[in-house]
C-alpha cells in the first residue's frame, strides 16, 4: 500500500504532530475514497497545526469493521501497529501506536456508532443516523459535524456535570449557536429546559461550578417527565454497561519480578510514556512480606485467592476511555533456570496476561493472549548503553504485543 509518510519524517528527532496529523489525513482520505459516510465531532480544534489527543468518529455500525480495516492498513503501510477493542460504552476503540527511539507516538480514534455512547446519565442526547444526516462540512480531507461537536463538547459535557473544559478550552459564557439546537433542547427537555440550559451556559464559571450539581438533575427530572420510557431504558442500559464493562473491559495485568527494592521507583516513568499510547496505567508494589522469597511458594491457596481478589474487585475498575494496565511489581529472588520452568504456573497463580523479569544483566519476557496461551518468549541482554533505559524496553514490549493481549 502506497503512503504519504516520507522516511525523512520517521528520524528519532521527527515533528510528532505531524506525524500523527499525516497520518489521520491519510487515513481520512481513505475513507473518502471508499465513499465511507462517517463525521468528525472531536480531534480537530487545532487542525491544521495538530490532531487533538483522539479523533471523535461518528460511523454507522455496520461500516465499523471497514472502517477498522482501513485505519490498521494505513498504519501498517506507516510502521504503526493495530490495537482495538470493543467497548461496552458503545463505541470501537482503535490506536495506532509506533515507538521511535524513546518516543511513543500514537493515534487514538474512537468509532461512536451507537446511541448509548451519547447518553448522559439517563438522558438519550443523540443516535450516529441523527449526527450523520447533520450539515457535514470538509476540514482539511475529514468531514465534520458542527452540529455533533456541539452535543458532543458541549451539552453532553455539561449534563454530565464535566464542567472544566468550560474553564480552559470552551470559555463561558457560551450562546447556543442555532435554532437546530434550540429545537433540540426542547425535544429533550421542554421550553423550560431549554431557558435554563441558555442561562446557565451565559453565566460566567464560578456559577456554573457552584449550580451545576443542582441544575444537571434539575434537567434529568425534565428529561424524565418528558421521556419516561427513554428514561428507563437508559437506566437500564447504565446496569448493563457497567456489568460488561467489568466482565468484558478487564485491565491488562502484567507481572514484573525484581531483586532490586528500587525498581518501583525506576518504573514509575512508564505510567506517563504508556499514557500517551492512550494506556493508562497503575503501577502497584506487592510488599515482600507478602510472599516468601522463594518464588516457588507463590503457587500457594493464599496467593492464588489473593490474586483472583485484587483481579476481580480491588483493581477491576470501570475504564473511563483508556485501556487499563495493571503493572504488579514482585520484589523476590529471581532464578533463571527455575522461572522459565515454572513460568506458566506463575503467570496463572499471579493472574496476568505476561510476566516480566528483571535480573541484574537481562530482561526476559513471556506473553500470554486474552485465552492463555503464550506467544511470545524475548530475552533481552542489558548492556552498559540499555541499562539506563530498560523502561523504554519494557513500554516498548508490552506494546508489540498489545494486539494479541488486548480485551
Amino acid at each position: 500500500m502506497r503512503t504519504s509518510l516520507q522516511p525523512s519524517e520517521l528520524q528519532f528527532n521527527v515533528d510528532m504532530d505531524k506525524i500523527r496529523t499525516r497520518l489521520a489525513e491519510e487515513i481520512a482520505l481513505k475513507w473518502n475514497e471508499l465513499n465511507i459516510h462517517y463525521a468528525v465531532v472531536n480531534g480537530l480544534s487545532e487542525y491544521p497545526h495538530k490532531i487533538g489527543r483522539d479523533l471523535d468518529i461518528v460511523v454507522n455500525k455496520n461500516e465499523v469493521q471497514k472502517v477498522l480495516q482501513i485505519i490498521e492498513e494505513v498504519g501498517k503501510a506507516n510502521g504503526f501497529l493495530n490495537f482495538k477493542r470493543w467497548s461496552y460504552f458503545g463505541l470501537y476503540q482503535s490506536v495506532l501506536a509506533k515507538v521511535e527511539g524513546n518516543k511513543l507516538i500514537s493515534l487514538p480514534i474512537d468509532l461512536l456508532c451507537t446511541d448509548y455512547v451519547w447518553r448522559s446519565k439517563f438522558i438519550n442526547l443523540t443516535n450516529p443516523d441523527e449526527i450523520l444526516s447533520s450539515t457535514l462540512c470538509y476540514k482539511g480531507p475529514f468531514k465534520e459535524s458542527e452540529y455533533g461537536k456541539y452535543l458532543k463538547n458541549i451539552i453532553r459535557p455539561f449534563l454530565c456535570g464535566d464542567i472544566k473544559r468550560f474553564q480552559d478550552k470552551y470559555k463561558t459564557p457560551i450562546k447556543i449557536p442555532a435554532s437546530i439546537f434550540s429545537q433540540k433542547l426542547v425535544s429533550l427537555f421542554g421550553n423550560r429546559g431549554l431557558k435554563t440550559i441558555q442561562r446557565v451556559l451565559g453565566s460566567q464559571y464560578d456559577y456554573i461550578a457552584k449550580n451545576i450539581s443542582s441544575i444537571k438533575w434539575n434537567l434529568q427530572m425534565l428529561y424524565f417527565l418528558k421521556h419516561p420510557f427513554k428514561f428507563v431504558r437508559s437506566a437500564y442500559r447504565i446496569l448493563f454497561t457497567r456489568i460488561m464493562l467489568l466482565i468484558k473491559n478487564r485491565p491488562i495485568y502484567i507481572a514484573v519480578l525484581a531483586e532490586d527494592n528500587n525498581i518501583y521507583y525506576h518504573l514509575k516513568p512508564l505510567s506517563q510514556w504508556l499514557l500517551n499510547g492512550f494506556l493508562a496505567v497503575d503501577i502497584t508494589k506487592i510488599t515482600p512480606d507478602f510472599f516468601s522469597k522463594n518464588i516457588v511458594l507463590c503457587n500457594s491457596f493464599k496467593s492464588k485467592l489473593y490474586h483472583l481478589w485484587r483481579n476481580w474487585i480491588k483493581d477491576n475498575h470501570i475504564p473511563i476511555s483508556e485501556v487499563r494496565v495493571i503493572i504488579r511489581l514482585y520484589i523476590t529472588s529471581v532464578d533463571n533456570s527455575k522461572l522459565i520452568k515454572k513460568i506458566s504456573k506463575i503467570k496463572k497463580t499471579l493472574q496476568s496476561n505476561a510476566v516480566i523479569v528483571l535480573t541484574a544483566n537481562k530482561i526476559l519476557f513471556f506473553f500470554s493472549d486474552t485465552n492463555g496461551k503464550e506467544i511470545r518468549f524475548d530475552e533481552l541482554h542489558l548492556t552498559k548503553s540499555n541499562k539506563e533505559e530498560f523502561v523504554y524496553l519494557i513500554g516498548s514490549s508490552i506494546i508489540s504485543h498489545l494486539p494479541q493481549i488486548i480485551r
